[in-house]
């Protein structure tokens, strides 16, 4: 977040959470809290984030998953809980928000204090300090002599302000002071960055490209009116490439041809661009226990299926049990009881050989063969069983193949969230308890593009993702794909007017099924292809399994460049 940003927001929580009473103070994670507000007799959710790798402050729209507070938090809790938010400041041009809030005690004493939000990477602090004597009571990271000999941030030091930057002050800056050339944009990008306060890279850019080679003076002058003005136009720009999102105050004119996102306000553009970004910083780790989880499963069951084979390879001698069950029934007045051995002939050979067949000599001739039908029956019993768990095993090994595809690919926190959910569902994971007043997240929408001709083809993300696409996103008459007997997404092609789709359609569909897949950097990958109406989900199908008929076989060759154009936000 550049001071631009922080100014924007700080100009919508003026308007929207002054004279808020703090509910409660929550710990989301560390470094990272959140305060409950009533204002106007409306719940506010407002994070505070001194996280090094995505510091900030906004309000949130939906509530998050809380852990367990640290020193800090309760710290938090002791002193602000049933507080009242009275102002909230910015210092001009800085990354520092103070929160004025006042607190009554029991006693009558009336108690102010300041909670400081520091936004500055990686010397990112919060810090709660005593208003009347300006001593600091606790901070989010405490920062001693040892690292910082001139600004001490402990409980009890006099809280003392970062120290301003050696630059320029843009208010007072004049054209003499700004180089009449620069021998390239990206020098002058760097000599507002290093010389002008406010200006961050990003910002930097931007003056210059509006420039256009004239006198940085006008434009700086200009971008400053609409600090001073609050004159904001918050917008998100998303890069096709890799999907990830800028924040920024002003309109960007130098990524105009990037798509820029809607929002209502500022705070709404920092939650979503927070989201966007956490959740691609954080998916690595919140995949490892999934991927554990579902390779663990995986080796069990090849485990599970080598042991069933070695118990069908025993039942191997089924036909052999059967034969000697016939010949000693075939043979009955020869046998005795007391008999250890008999010397049987086989009655349907054509030349008569003798056969020996080891006997309980504790068992009548027909309790003989009534032991040998006896085993016959069970080994075949054994048989019919271990086959059919042998099925069991093989299915639930593509199942696991297309749910560590999935996380594989998963490109969302909450697309992770589906499958942990799946995952526990089927026992490979442990259900992760829920905080009261913390909802389930939205199911994860389908990823959407738009063919060459218009229609839309929608791509499942996980395996709820693929049930929800064949089981109510899509209609009789839309077309279905998948990798040919391969780990991947399913894919919808809708046709509401039921008319025929072209090969090129066919193709681009054909594309995604396969780059959304277990095969993407494969040469050339068969994509299945059918109706909808073909496609059964059968009861006790396990999520994203379904069977399907009519079907047909395309080969394609996965290229990114090639996919048609997404058209989700």
């Amino acid at each position: 977040m550049d001071s631009f940003v922080i100014k924007a927001i700080a100009a919508e929580l003026a308007a929207r959470i002054h004279q808020a009473r703090v509910e409660q103070v929550l710990e989301i994670r560390k470094w990272v809290y959140l305060l409950s507000l009533r204002s106007r007799g409306r719940k506010e959710q407002l994070l505070l984030s001194c996280d090094p790798a995505l510091p900030g402050v906004h309000l949130l729209e939906k509530p998050l998953e809380t852990a367990s507070p640290s020193s800090f938090c309760r710290a938090l809790r002791i002193h602000l809980t049933r507080g009242i938010l009275r102002e909230v400041h910015l210092p001009y041009l800085e990354r520092i928000l103070i929160l004025r809030i006042e607190r009554r005690k029991t006693s009558g004493l009336l108690k102010r204090f300041e909670l400081i939000v520091e936004i500055m990477a990686a010397r990112s602090n919060i810090i709660l300090t005593d208003a009347d004597t300006g001593r600091i009571l606790d901070c989010a990271r405490h920062v001693g002599s040892d690292r910082n000999r001139f600004r001490e941030l402990l409980p009890g030091r006099p809280y003392v302000p970062p120290p301003p930057p050696r630059k320029l002050d843009p208010r007072s800056l004049t054209a003499e002071q700004i180089p009449e050339t620069f021998p390239s944009d990206r020098a002058a990008q760097r000599w507002l960055v290093e010389q002008v306060a406010g200006f961050s890279p990003l910002l930097a850019k931007e003056s210059v490209h509006r420039a256009a080679g004239a006198h940085l003076s006008g434009v700086i002058g200009a971008i400053l009116d609409t600090y001073r003005q609050e004159h904001f136009e918050p917008a998100l720009y998303r890069d096709p490439a890799s999907g990830a999102l800028t924040l920024s105050a002003l309109p960007l004119f130098h990524l105009a041809q990037r798509e820029r996102i809607a929002t209502v306000g500022m705070n709404e553009a920092a939650a979503r661009h927070r989201g966007a970004t956490e959740g691609g910083q954080r998916l690595p780790d919140r995949k490892k226990p999934l991927l554990q989880a579902v390779e663990k499963a995986l080796k069990k069951t090849a485990a599970r299926a080598e042991h069933l084979a070695q118990d069908l390879a025993a039942t191997g001698e089924l036909e052999a049990v059967r034969r000697e069950a016939e010949w000693l029934k075939g043979n009955i007045h020869q046998l005795k009881q007391g008999m250890h051995e008999a010397r049987l002939t086989d009655p349907e050979a054509q030349a008569a050989h003798p056969i020996s067949v080891k006997l309980d000599p504790t068992l009548s001739p027909g309790e003989s063969v009534q032991r040998a039908f006896q085993r016959y029956r069970k080994l075949q019993r054994m048989a019919v069983i271990v086959r059919e768990r042998l099925r069991g095993a093989a299915e639930e090994t593509d199942y696991l193949r297309q749910v560590l595809d999935a996380v594989e690919r998963a490109d969302a926190p909450e697309v992770l969230d589906e499958i942990r959910e799946e995952l526990a569902a089927g026992r490979y994971l442990k259900k992760t308890s829920r905080r009261r007043g913390v909802k389930h997240s939205e199911p994860a929408p389908p990823l959407s593009f738009r063919s060459c001709e218009g229609h839309t083809i929608l791509v499942g993300r996980n395996n709820r993702n693929n049930d929800r696409l064949v089981t109510r996103l899509s209609r009789g008459n839309d077309v279905w794909l998948h990798a040919h007997r391969i780990p991947g997404a399913h894919v919808i092609i809708r046709n509401p007017q039921r008319q025929a789709i072209s090969e090129s359609v066919l193709r681009e569909g054909a594309l995604l099924a396969a780059y959304h897949s277990k095969g993407r950097r494969d040469a050339r990958v068969p994509v299945d292809y059918t109706l909808r109406k073909h496609v059964r989900k059968g009861p006790g199908f396990r999520p994203g399994m379904v069977t399907f008929t009519h079907g047909k076989t395309v080969t394609v060759t996965p290229d990114e460049a090639s996919l048609p154009k997404r058209c989700d936000s």
